[in-house]
C-alpha cells in the first residue's frame, strides 16, 4: 500500500532478507543513508528498485538498507588499553546502529562508547550484560564470521 507525503505517493519498501528497514527522516539523502550505515551509495540504490530518482527520496519512506556484517575476523571484542581495533570492530558498530543502538563515531575502534551500546544491545536481546562481544552477540547482532571464529 503506498503513503502519500506532499503530493508525492512513496510505494512501499521492497522485500529486504540481507539488510534492515530504514525510514528516510527529514534531511537524508541516499548518499547521506549510505555513509551512516556504511554501505556504497550502489549498493543502497541497487536495494531500492522502487525507487525511481535515487535523488528524489522523502522523508516517511521506507528504504532497504543492505548489511554488510562480514568482518575478516571475529575476536571476543572487549574494553583493553589500548582499544581494540578492526574489521570486526566496524561490524559491530554498524550493526549496533542498524539496531537503534549509538557507539559513537563509526572508527573501527571498541572505545567506551562502543562498549555502552554492546551492554545496552545485549540487555535489550536478553543476553548477559557484559559489554564483550563474544560468539552470542556476534550472532544476536546478525554479524556472519568466517569459519574457525
Amino acid at each position: 500500500m503506498s503513503d502519500v507525503n506532499a503530493g508525492h505517493v512513496i510505494p512501499p519498501p521492497p522485500p529486504c532478507p540481507n539488510g534492515f528497514i530504514y525510514t528516510v527522516q527529514p534531511g537524508d539523502t541516499m548518499f547521506s543513508i549510505a555513509q551512516r550505515f556504511g554501505v556504497s551509495l550502489q549498493a543502497l540504490i541497487n536495494a531500492n528498485p522502487q525507487v525511481t530518482d535515487p535523488n528524489v527520496i522523502f522523508p516517511g519512506q521506507q528504504l532497504c538498507v543492505p548489511t554488510q556484517f562480514r568482518p575478516s575476523r571475529c575476536r571476543r571484542l572487549s574494553l583493553t588499553s589500548p582499544f581494540m581495533q578492526g574489521d570486526d570492530v566496524l561490524a559491530v558498530q554498524r550493526a549496533l546502529v542498524a539496531r537503534g543502538f549509538n557507539p559513537g563515531p563509526i572508527d573501527g575502534i571498541y572505545g567506551p562508547r562502543t562498549e555502552a551500546a554492546v551492554r545496552a544491545f545485549q540487555q535489550s536481546a536478553g543476553l548477559p550484560a557484559t559489554g564483550v562481544v563474544d560468539a552470542a552477540t556476534y550472532r544476536a547482532l546478525g554479524i556472519i564470521c568466517p569459519p574457525g571464529n
